[in-house]
């Protein structure tokens, strides 16, 4: 049983096993599959563990002129392939065992789609939106100072993640030229990804993402027997990464009709206008208010309803699940994606998340 090879081998490495881990529920995954492969024990050994972990604290000196610490990791699974490749999260709940999951997984894209690359990813503990926008810049430039000694072109190359943008890549390089030698400046423009296109960014980076997942749908549909004019289509967070795949849908001629994001969720049956709503929300910064759509709320019987007053709690329970990967351990069911949701979150499909989908007779795309 290959489950049981894969506790074997967590065992002998010291995992306390926790059904509800989200490292262990990946890593999981990768060590099952390693022994349908029949890959060798030690192949399964050290891809059971990152290479490296590593956890600074450093301190920002915040607006009102007092210091806050803040807690960082940058985890590099492996770099069989290639330099370390991943990217950088903000946001509160980030932890060790979330960013080693996304690291695994890293690993894994890099060498499913053959890129000469290792996975690794890192974050910080931080609501990009409780802080200014010069904070953020502080504390990006004493993380990249904190871990400078772990990354580099040749070594480790970060990029944008949820809660970091193009602009943070450019601080995080900025600060990185400063620690190499004058010689070595050009550096700085190779040891990010995602930069702004006047810092050597590429063209297209910033719909790459929701443009690859509608590419994944150009290829999904026709076995579903849809056509995007056919369809409608709701979205869990309208940042980057939302906004365009609503836009290059609706481009299609697929119709959005729900959005859900950090301050709500909306609703027109009559459908969203992709590109009014990106630009409502790059000036907002969120859904809530828009108004050619109805604000989405729930009752105590669970059913989803416009109007009225409140938050929507199955909508903050939804976001939580696409941010840490998906139903755990057998949580929430009724949350979890189904047929014809391809899942644009990184970890989505968790193994408790996978047994419940079966128990549903649900697809997993």
């Amino acid at each position: 049983m290959t489950a049981f090879a894969s506790e074997s081998v967590q065992a002998e490495l010291g995992f306390r096993y926790d059904p509800g881990d989200l490292y262990q529920q990946v890593i999981g995954h990768v060590l099952s599959s390693a022994e349908i492969l029949n890959q060798p024990r030690h192949l399964r050994l050290i891809m059971a563990q990152p290479k490296n972990e590593v956890i600074v604290h450093f301190p920002v000196k915040m607006d009102d002129g007092d210091y806050k610490l803040f807690k960082g990791y940058r985890v590099q699974h492996n770099n069989i392939l290639g330099p370390y490749k991943g990217g950088i999260r903000y946001h509160q709940d980030v932890g060790l065992d979330h960013v080693k999951a996304l690291a695994v997984l890293m690993t894994m894209k890099s060498g499913l789609v053959r890129l000469p690359l290792g996975g690794a990813k890192g974050g910080v503990q931080v609501d990009p939106r409780a802080v200014s926008e010069d904070e953020l810049m502080r504390l990006t430039r004493r993380f990249t100072s904190a871990i400078e000694d772990n990354i580099g072109p040749d070594h480790d190359i970060p990029a944008p993640d949820v809660g970091t943008n193009a602009q943070i890549m450019a601080w995080m390089a900025d600060t990185y030229i400063n620690f190499v030698p004058g010689h070595q400046r050009w550096l700085g423009q190779a040891v990010v990804t995602g930069k702004p296109l006047e810092f050597g960014g590429s063209f297209g980076r910033e719909k790459a993402t929701g443009q690859g997942l509608v590419f994944v749908l150009d290829e999904m549909l026709p076995e579903l027997g849809l056509r995007f004019d056919q369809t409608t289509f709701s979205l869990i967070g309208y940042g980057n990464v939302g906004s365009w795949t609503g836009r290059l849908m609706q481009d299609r001629g697929a119709k959005l009709k729900a959005v859900m994001d950090h301050t709500g969720a909306i609703l027109n049956e009559r459908g969203i206008d992709a590109l009014t709503l990106a630009q409502y929300v790059a000036f907002k910064g969120g859904v809530a208010g828009f108004a050619d759509a109805e604000r989405v709320l729930q009752d105590a019987g669970r059913s989803i309803h416009p109007g009225g007053s409140g938050t929507d709690d199955r909508c903050a329970a939804r976001r939580d699940y696409e941010l840490q990967g998906g139903c755990r351990g057998g949580q929430r069911p009724d949350d979890a994606p189904g047929p014809g949701d391809p899942g644009r979150a990184r970890g989505h499909g968790a193994a408790g998340g996978a047994m419940q989908l079966r128990r549903r007779d649900g697809e997993l795309y």
